[in-house]
Protein backbone atom coordinates (compact mmCIF):
# COMPACT_ATOMS: atom_id res chain seq x y z
CA UNK A 1 0.00 0.00 0.00
CA UNK A 2 1.29 3.45 -0.91
CA UNK A 3 1.88 5.85 1.99
CA UNK A 4 2.28 8.86 -0.26
CA UNK A 5 -0.55 11.44 -0.15
CA UNK A 6 -2.85 10.92 -3.12
CA UNK A 7 -5.89 12.58 -4.67
CA UNK A 8 -8.09 10.14 -6.58
CA UNK A 9 -11.02 11.20 -8.78
CA UNK A 10 -14.17 9.50 -9.98
CA UNK A 11 -15.80 11.70 -12.63
CA UNK A 12 -19.46 10.68 -12.68
CA UNK A 13 -20.92 8.59 -9.87
CA UNK A 14 -24.56 8.18 -8.97
CA UNK A 15 -25.90 8.76 -5.48
CA UNK A 16 -26.14 5.03 -4.74
CA UNK A 17 -22.41 4.64 -5.44
CA UNK A 18 -21.58 7.62 -3.20
CA UNK A 19 -23.60 6.13 -0.35
CA UNK A 20 -22.05 2.68 -0.93
CA UNK A 21 -18.56 4.20 -0.86
CA UNK A 22 -19.27 5.97 2.41
CA UNK A 23 -20.61 2.76 3.94
CA UNK A 24 -17.57 0.82 2.71
CA UNK A 25 -15.15 3.31 4.30
CA UNK A 26 -17.25 4.18 7.38
CA UNK A 27 -14.55 2.85 9.73
CA UNK A 28 -12.23 5.61 8.41
CA UNK A 29 -14.80 8.43 8.47
CA UNK A 30 -16.14 10.36 11.44
CA UNK A 31 -17.41 13.78 10.37
CA UNK A 32 -19.36 15.50 7.59
CA UNK A 33 -19.03 19.00 6.13
CA UNK A 34 -22.05 20.04 4.05
CA UNK A 35 -22.10 23.20 1.98
CA UNK A 36 -24.55 25.19 -0.10
CA UNK A 37 -24.80 28.87 -0.95
CA UNK A 38 -26.76 29.87 2.14
CA UNK A 39 -25.09 27.70 4.79
CA UNK A 40 -22.30 25.37 5.82
CA UNK A 41 -22.56 22.77 8.58
CA UNK A 42 -20.33 20.24 10.33
CA UNK A 43 -22.07 17.04 11.48
CA UNK A 44 -21.32 13.52 12.65
CA UNK A 45 -21.09 10.82 9.97
CA UNK A 46 -24.49 9.33 10.81
CA UNK A 47 -26.10 12.69 9.93
CA UNK A 48 -24.73 12.75 6.35
CA UNK A 49 -27.19 14.13 3.81
CA UNK A 50 -26.14 13.38 0.24
CA UNK A 51 -28.76 15.71 -1.24
CA UNK A 52 -26.54 18.73 -0.51
CA UNK A 53 -24.69 20.04 -3.59
CA UNK A 54 -21.26 19.82 -1.95
CA UNK A 55 -20.00 17.67 0.87
CA UNK A 56 -16.99 16.14 2.56
CA UNK A 57 -16.84 13.04 4.73
CA UNK A 58 -13.63 12.88 6.70
CA UNK A 59 -11.70 11.16 9.46
CA UNK A 60 -8.18 10.32 10.60
CA UNK A 61 -7.16 8.46 7.42
CA UNK A 62 -9.08 9.95 4.52
CA UNK A 63 -11.56 12.42 3.10
CA UNK A 64 -14.24 11.80 0.46
CA UNK A 65 -15.51 14.91 -1.34
CA UNK A 66 -18.50 15.23 -3.60
CA UNK A 67 -19.84 17.88 -5.92
CA UNK A 68 -23.31 17.29 -7.35
CA UNK A 69 -23.16 17.79 -11.11
CA UNK A 70 -26.75 17.34 -12.26
CA UNK A 71 -29.66 15.58 -10.61
CA UNK A 72 -28.18 12.50 -8.98
CA UNK A 73 -24.71 12.56 -10.61
CA UNK A 74 -21.65 13.45 -8.56
CA UNK A 75 -17.97 14.13 -9.14
CA UNK A 76 -16.03 12.41 -6.35
CA UNK A 77 -12.56 12.87 -4.91
CA UNK A 78 -10.76 10.77 -2.34
CA UNK A 79 -7.76 12.12 -0.41
CA UNK A 80 -5.61 9.80 1.67
CA UNK A 81 -2.07 9.09 2.73
CA UNK A 82 -2.61 5.44 3.62
CA UNK A 83 -5.66 3.90 1.97
CA UNK A 84 -5.75 2.48 -1.54
CA UNK A 85 -8.36 3.84 -3.93
CA UNK A 86 -11.43 1.73 -4.54
CA UNK A 87 -11.49 -0.39 -7.67
CA UNK A 88 -13.38 0.79 -10.72
CA UNK A 89 -13.18 4.06 -12.61
CA UNK A 90 -11.02 5.86 -10.04
CA UNK A 91 -7.88 7.51 -11.39
CA UNK A 92 -4.99 9.37 -9.79
CA UNK A 93 -5.70 13.08 -10.17
CA UNK A 94 -2.58 14.14 -8.29
CA UNK A 95 0.21 12.61 -6.25
CA UNK A 96 1.93 14.90 -3.80
CA UNK A 97 5.46 15.05 -2.41
CA UNK A 98 4.41 14.87 1.21
CA UNK A 99 1.70 15.49 3.80
CA UNK A 100 2.11 17.76 6.82
CA UNK A 101 -0.05 16.69 9.74
CA UNK A 102 -0.75 18.64 12.94
CA UNK A 103 -2.16 21.92 11.62
CA UNK A 104 -5.26 23.34 13.33
CA UNK A 105 -7.84 25.81 12.04
CA UNK A 106 -9.81 27.81 14.59
CA UNK A 107 -13.55 27.68 13.78
CA UNK A 108 -15.89 30.64 14.19
CA UNK A 109 -18.16 31.16 17.14
CA UNK A 110 -18.37 30.83 20.90
CA UNK A 111 -20.67 28.25 22.54
CA UNK A 112 -23.92 29.70 23.89
CA UNK A 113 -23.10 28.44 27.40
CA UNK A 114 -20.21 30.95 27.65
CA UNK A 115 -22.28 33.95 26.59
CA UNK A 116 -23.49 36.53 29.11
CA UNK A 117 -26.79 35.43 30.65
CA UNK A 118 -26.35 31.72 29.84
CA UNK A 119 -28.58 29.48 31.94
CA UNK A 120 -26.60 26.24 31.59
CA UNK A 121 -29.09 24.31 29.44
CA UNK A 122 -28.20 25.91 26.10
CA UNK A 123 -28.20 23.75 22.95
CA UNK A 124 -24.87 22.88 21.34
CA UNK A 125 -24.69 25.95 19.11
CA UNK A 126 -21.90 28.44 18.59
CA UNK A 127 -22.66 32.12 18.01
CA UNK A 128 -20.69 34.54 15.88
CA UNK A 129 -21.62 38.20 15.42
CA UNK A 130 -21.05 38.21 11.65
CA UNK A 131 -22.95 34.95 11.03
CA UNK A 132 -26.74 35.32 10.78
CA UNK A 133 -27.50 31.89 12.27
CA UNK A 134 -26.14 29.64 15.04
CA UNK A 135 -23.27 27.38 14.01
CA UNK A 136 -23.30 23.65 14.75
CA UNK A 137 -20.23 21.50 15.31
CA UNK A 138 -20.19 17.78 16.09
CA UNK A 139 -18.74 18.24 19.59
CA UNK A 140 -20.31 18.91 22.99
CA UNK A 141 -20.18 21.99 25.23
CA UNK A 142 -16.71 23.24 24.29
CA UNK A 143 -16.27 27.00 24.40
CA UNK A 144 -14.67 27.03 20.94
CA UNK A 145 -14.09 24.52 18.14
CA UNK A 146 -11.12 23.78 15.93
CA UNK A 147 -10.49 21.67 12.85
CA UNK A 148 -7.46 19.38 12.56
CA UNK A 149 -6.20 19.23 8.97
CA UNK A 150 -3.48 17.64 6.86
CA UNK A 151 -1.72 19.77 4.23
CA UNK A 152 -0.76 18.04 0.96
CA UNK A 153 2.33 19.63 -0.57
CA UNK A 154 4.04 19.56 -3.93
CA UNK A 155 7.29 21.44 -4.52
CA UNK A 156 7.13 22.72 -0.93
CA UNK A 157 3.77 24.46 -1.47
CA UNK A 158 0.46 23.45 0.08
CA UNK A 159 -1.90 22.57 -2.77
CA UNK A 160 -4.73 20.78 -0.94
CA UNK A 161 -5.90 20.64 2.67
CA UNK A 162 -7.62 17.49 3.89
CA UNK A 163 -10.00 17.73 6.83
CA UNK A 164 -9.27 15.29 9.61
CA UNK A 165 -11.22 15.98 12.81
CA UNK A 166 -13.35 18.56 14.64
CA UNK A 167 -12.04 19.10 18.18
CA UNK A 168 -13.02 21.15 21.22
CA UNK A 169 -10.88 24.15 22.14
CA UNK A 170 -11.01 26.01 25.43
Amino acid sequence: MDTKPMLYSYPRADRAYLEQLCTEYAAHLQFVWLERVEETVFLRLDEADYSWPTGRLFGQDMEIRWQRLDGERYALQLLTETIEAPTGEWWIAHDFDDAVDGAMIFLRGEHRAWRRGAKGDEPDEWLEVITPQPLRYPIRKARFAQLAVVHYRHGGMVLVTRMKEVLPYG
